[in-house]
């Protein structure tokens, strides 16, 4: 109630903040570079051999899904 207006009483559920806790990128370079394949953590730029296969693992909190865009490049 406040300033002559009346609501009627409702309750509120906070749902947790969804948080991303770490990530990591397996890189699966391709043969012809002669790079033996690694595991990245938390790394945000990346410059990588063309055909280099990437598996993307994150470990999240309060969190359904994730999903990932990336912008074509010119």
């Amino acid at each position: 109630m406040a300033n002559g207006f009346n609501s009627k009483e409702a309750t509120l559920t906070v749902v947790p903040k969804p948080t991303l806790l770490d990530f990591f990128i397996n890189l699966n370079y391709p043969d012809y570079t002669g790079i033996k394949d690694e595991t990245l953590q938390n790394t945000g730029d990346l410059l990588i051999p063309e055909g280099t296969n990437l598996e993307w693992i994150f470990k999240t909190e309060n969190t359904d899904h994730i999903e990932l865009f990336f912008p074509r490049q010119k």
